[in-house]
């Protein structure tokens, strides 16, 4: 298991990063993975998402296009060209 802080594992140190018990996240540790690149719909994500978090935070909801331009494909364009 990757270790990445002194000898704890990454599963042991996300309860302490997101201050949850370890039980719960080992109960949603299955469900969680990343597959190494942006989801295709992840533009529509955002826009279904964007009034709620807007509301939250007491603002307008950003238009489609400026949800665009939060999304910073660079990164992966780069790891997949080696």
């Amino acid at each position: 298991m990757l270790r990445i802080y002194g000898n704890l594992s990454l599963l042991e140190m996300t309860p302490v990063l997101l201050a949850a018990d370890i039980e719960t996240v080992r109960a949603a540790w299955p469900y969680l993975h990343y597959p190494g690149t942006l989801a295709a719909d992840l533009l529509d994500v955002f826009e279904r998402q964007e009034p709620w978090i807007a509301r939250t935070q007491k603002r307008a909801p950003r238009t489609r296009e400026a949800l665009a331009g939060l999304i910073d494909d660079s990164v992966v364009r780069e790891a997949r060209a080696g």
